[in-house]
Parts: structure tokens; sequence; C-alpha cells
């Protein structure tokens, strides 16, 4: 008995020793070796690969897109805020615009570097062809931690129909226009201020025929450029003016037409020429234009003090210009310092014809320690048209009344007068009293 007991535990110790992965010994070891092996075999280790670990990005950058007050078939100016909000720089940022139905005139934006936490504010300029809501679409191409990456903002934008509507004035020129001074817009030559000399103005704020002022409004919604002013005489095309610009909605400008070449004409339409949007527009105006126009402006004025304290204004109403003017008047103003008096409060000089004058004569009362001018108003119609302007003369408080003559033979006359008309009294009465006797 001991000794199978042995060899069973021999057999025991070499079936315990042998390596998992060994062949089986003898016949039928195989299939026991095969299910061994499926049981205890040990799976491969992961490969190992070298190189940066992957990471996962970050947020993409935001986009705010500002576009208000579009208008159809015209460039509007829209601008897009590309904001970083990550914790890295972003590079190489392209950024581009789109319109729906449109053309984008300036549609391409490009940043170097966007820096971690910072934004930028990028113009662009949208065309949309036609009115109603319309989609635009920005496209931010970028570089973040070496990876390339795209995102994309779309955002319907409202748009107004265009609005061409453009208004033309004509004016006369007065040159110094809006600068009333001493002269008024007359232009005066003031002489003899205060009866001492000459004093010459110039005559900068006279009136101007022939030059006319051409007012452009823009009262439509959207801007106009390229603004020209063209006189159109008898179907004939006058020397073109510009009007600066361009005029955004609701801006006027101005320029000034010389139309004193022109001969007698019955009329001059103004038409204006512009680009509104992507169209040529047209605006015009008529003006009744008569060439041979008249003004009037006073010379050689004299103030004087008369004997009773009363103030005379003499001087000329002056007609410098080919036209004739009617209905001329020339009367003292009332202010607080001076008043008309009698006997000429006012002047009605009439007609005064061109390259003509006509002289006048005014009488006032004056505060003269308190003033320092003194109005005249001067009223005449020329062309059909009134016109009303004051001219401020400057007061010399140093006029005064003459003095009455005051000598000795002024007194010895009167008394020598005086002692013959006694003397021929007393005579008269002795040669009365000579006669009573004799008839005694």
């Amino acid at each position: 008995m001991k000794a199978p007991v042995a060899l069973l535990t021999c057999l025991l110790l070499v079936v315990s020793v042998v390596p998992a992965g060994a062949a089986a010994i003898g016949s039928g070891g195989t299939a026991f070796d095969s299910a061994a092996a499926s049981e205890v075999l040990p799976l491969p280790a992961p490969a190992q690969v070298d190189g940066p670990p992957l990471q996962v990005a970050d947020s993409e950058p935001q986009i705010e897109l500002n576009a208000t007050d579009f208008v159809a078939e015209t460039q509007n100016r829209a601008t897009v805020t590309l904001s970083n909000p990550t914790t890295t720089p972003i590079r190489n940022v392209t950024v581009t615009a789109a319109i729906r139905g449109g053309d984008a005139v300036v549609a391409r934006q490009t940043v170097p570097v966007l820096d971690a936490g910072a934004s930028e504010e990028l113009p662009f300029v949208l065309l949309p062809r036609e009115a109603g809501d319309r989609r635009v679409t920005v496209r931010a191409s970028y570089t973040a931690d070496g990876e390339e990456a795209t995102t994309r903002y779309r955002q319907s934008v409202p748009v107004r129909p265009l609005v061409d509507d453009v208004a033309v004035r004509v004016e006369s020129v007065r040159s110094g226009d809006g600068q009333e001074g001493a002269q008024g817009q007359l232009g005066v030559l003031l002489g003899g201020g205060g009866g001492e000399g000459a004093l010459q103005q110039s005559g900068d704020d006279e009136v101007q025929p022939g030059r006319i002022d051409v007012v452009v409004t823009n009262f439509g919604n959207a801007p106009i450029r390229d603004v020209v002013v063209v006189p159109v005489s008898n179907g004939t095309e006058l020397p073109r003016q510009s009007v600066s610009g361009p005029l955004a909605p609701g801006d006027s400008a101005r320029t000034t037409v010389d139309l004193r070449f022109v001969g007698q004409q019955n009329g001059v339409t103004f038409e204006t020429r512009y680009r509104i949007g992507e169209r040529d527009g047209t605006a015009r105006t008529e003006f009744p234009y008569d060439p041979a126009s008249g003004s009037i402006v006073l010379t050689n004025v004299n103030l004087s003090m008369g004997p009773d304290g009363v103030l005379r204004i003499t001087g000329n109403a002056g007609n410098p210009d080919d036209g004739p003017v009617t209905g001329v008047t020339v009367s003292v103003g009332d202010t607080e310092h001076v008043t008309p008096t009698y006997p000429i409060r006012d002047y009605f000089v009439g007609t005064v014809d061109g390259n003509e004058f006509a002289p006048f004569d005014l009488t006032a009362e004056v505060d003269r320690e308190n003033a320092t001018v003194v109005p005249v108003d001067v009223t005449y119609v020329a062309n059909g048209v009134r016109y009303s302007e004051t001219v401020e003369l400057p007061y010399d408080r140093s006029l005064s009344p003459p003095e009455r003559e005051r000598g000795i033979l002024s007194p010895l006359s009167t008394n020598v007068g005086s002692l013959v008309a006694l003397t021929g009294v007393s005579l008269a009465a002795v040669a009365a009293l000579a006669a009573v006797r004799r008839r005694r």
C-alpha cells in the first residue's frame, strides 16, 4: 500500500510544476492543454504611443452683429464684435459677412491675434437689393492651440425701401448774409457822420444781383452723393456747380451760381443731379430771374443839430445797379433814445433808376446823453419783391445846437434902433404940439 501512494504523490507533484504553456505528454494531452491554455493565458498589455496627449478645445469665439436702419439699394454700414472668452489667445482670425439677396461691399476683415478675454470691433458694408427681412451670415475662421476651427453666426435684419426725396430752393445772394451790423444788409456808405469829415464803410453787405444761392436738402432716408447743380436757360446748360457732400438724410448744403453774364431771361431752371444708392436722381426748380435788378444804398449821410435841438439827417438814396427800384421810403426808426419828430419823420423818395440817386432829409429827437446810433429804415421794391432794411448811423455825442451870436454890435444895433424910433416919436410929438400952438 505504501508504494502506490508514493507513486500517486509523485505524479501530482509533476503535474503541478508543468508550465501553463507546455505541451502535454502522452496521448490525449492535446485537448487538456488547449482547454487549460484558454483559461490561463493572460491578455496583451496596452501599446504605448509617443507624442503630446490629446486635449479638448475650449469654447469658440463669440460673435455679435450690429446692423440697424438698413435701406434697400444702398450701402449700409454694419459692425461685428468678435470676443475671445477662452483662456488662451486665438490667431489668424478671418471674419467674413454676407447678406441674403444682396452683396457685401466690404466683406472680409482679419485679426492677427485676439488675446484671451479681448474683443475686436470690425466694420462691414452690406448692400441689400430688396426690402424686407434679410439674413446676414457672419463666419469666423481661426486657429486655437494649433488647431484650425470655424464658427458661424446668423441674424435676420429688417431692410426698409429706399426713399428718394430731394428739394431745391433758390435765394438771392447778399454778401455778409446773416451778419447784422451797423449797416444791416444794405452795404451803406456813410458820409459826414456827426458833421465831422466823412466816414466810409465797405459795401460788403450789399445785395449782389446776378449771384444766386441754390440750397439742396435731402429729405430721403439714404445719403446722396456727387451732387451737381446745373442751371438751364432757354434749353442751354450753363456752367455747373458742385455741392459739398455726401448729404445725410435731413442735411442741407448750398452753392452760389453766377448768372451776371446771362442776358435777359424769362426764367432759369436749376436742375440738381445726384447719386442715391445705386441709382441716379434728379430734382429741379424754376427761378424767375431778371438780370436788371436794383437795390438801395445810403451815401453821403450827414448828421447835424439844429438850433431847436432837433437832429437833422441828410443824404442820398442811391441805386448802384442797372435795374430801377420803386417805392423807396426813408424814415427815422423809433427806439428808446431816438424818436422821429416834426417836420420830416419820413421821406418818400419814389423811383430811383439804375445808377442814379435821390436826396432825402429827416428830423429826429435824440437823447444826447445815451444815444449811440440813429436807426434809419429803408424800404423799396425790386423785381416785384419788397425789401426792408434798417441802417444804424453812428451818433456823435459832441453834436450840440449852434450858439447864438453875442457881440457888441448886436445889442448896440438894437439899442440904436430903439433910440431912433423913440427920437422919431418925440419929434412927431413936438411937431404936433407946434401945430396946435399955431392954430391957437
